[in-house]
């Protein structure tokens, strides 16, 4: 007798919207049957020419199909020693398809996170990207510990497809005020007058070709409106370009609940979403071939937020290294050669 340490059961798991799902459909399935065949006995003028109950027989394939097909689930055999997978699909507990594959090596479990229904799927591959669906679970941890524990007795190992998902800019959960701080607030402080005079021309032309496109336009025939309408083309540029001199971005930052607030004002008007940040990367110093620097923080692996352009080098590099010893972060210098320098944070002095 074979030794059952060589057969390892995968139970298949599907999201409770798929079961809702299901049920719902064979449950409208069966009564429509029902009602269908109760038809003489429910119809007080009942018409026997007009009945037939093959009607309603063929109205519930439809709903019957969907519910089958949604609540379907798959338990997974592998057979280790003779190299077999077994899948027993059922729905409802009743197992109505069995299938046996047979395969040279598996390759790995993966696990990722559907964005259409947001719930964490897995999969089993082998030979040469074949693969078999194994569970879909809405709880990430536990979706996470699952997938270890099958790479575990299948000894094979893990794609982990969650972790481009947990670096993406992701609104942050909400803090109450009382318990948020100001860890570090960046801003690009207040445009000079003639900027803030030429956005307040722009915007009042802007106003000024809308206004004469609903109102002045209303008043003359079709084709010669036809020939205005490069007014709201016209508006919406102009508009564009006043905006251009009068935005003002600021950016706080909460080290302690791992969450930044990028604000856009315009004037008296402002707008801003706190996002989660799970990792300050570095402050980084860039020269441009024509002599500027950029100044920017990075954050989450590969993204970053301008802090600033600069046209003298010490001057960039001394915000640089102060912003550095704010965010707990190395520095990284790099000339406009593409010649990297790494300055670690316990050798930049507080000067």
């Amino acid at each position: 007798m074979r030794s059952n340490r060589y057969i390892h059961k995968i139970e298949g798991k599907i999201s409770y919207g798929r079961r809702f799902l299901s049920f719902f459909f064979l449950t409208l399935s069966a009564f429509i049957i029902v009602y269908a065949f109760s038809v003489p006995y429910v119809i007080e003028e009942f018409d026997p020419t007009a009945y037939n109950p093959i009607a309603g027989i063929i109205l519930a394939i439809v709903p019957f199909f969907a519910g089958f097909v949604i609540g379907t689930k798959t338990n997974v055999l592998v057979d280790t020693e003779k190299k077999h997978i077994i899948l027993n699909k059922s729905v409802k507990g009743v197992v109505f398809k069995r299938t046996i594959i047979k395969y040279t090596e598996l390759e790995y479990v993966s696990i990722f996170r559907n964005n259409t229904t947001k719930y964490y799927e897995s999969r089993l591959f082998y030979d040469d990207s074949s693969y078999i669906d194994l569970f879909e679970i809405k709880n990430e941890q536990k979706a996470l510990s699952r997938v270890q524990n099958i790479s575990a007795i299948l000894s094979i190992s893990v794609h982990d497809l969650i972790v481009d998902d947990y670096w993406e800019d992701k609104e942050a959960p909400y803090v109450a005020p009382e318990d948020r701080e100001i860890s570090a607030h960046l801003s690009e402080g207040r445009r000079p007058w003639w900027q803030n005079a030429i956005a307040a021309v722009m915007y009042t032309s802007s106003i000024c070709c809308l206004y004469l496109f609903f109102v002045v336009l209303s008043k003359y025939d079709y084709e010669f409106q036809k020939g205005m309408e490069s007014y709201i083309t016209l508006a919406i540029l102009i508009g564009g370009l006043g905006v251009t001199f009068s935005l003002v971005k600021d950016c706080l930052f909460d080290f302690r609940n791992g969450q930044y607030k990028m604000i856009y004002r315009i004037g008296p008007f402002e707008y801003g979403q706190r996002k989660t940040i799970r990792k300050y990367e570095y402050i980084s110093v860039f020269q441009r071939p024509y002599g500027v620097y950029d100044v920017k923080l990075w954050y989450n692996q590969s993204k970053h937020f301008g802090l600033g352009e600069y046209g003298d080098k010490e001057a960039a590099l001394k915000i640089g290294k102060k912003l550095a010893r704010k965010f707990n972060t190395n520095l990284l210098y790099t000339n406009k050669e593409r010649v990297q320098n790494w300055i670690e944070l316990d050798t930049i002095d507080e000067s």
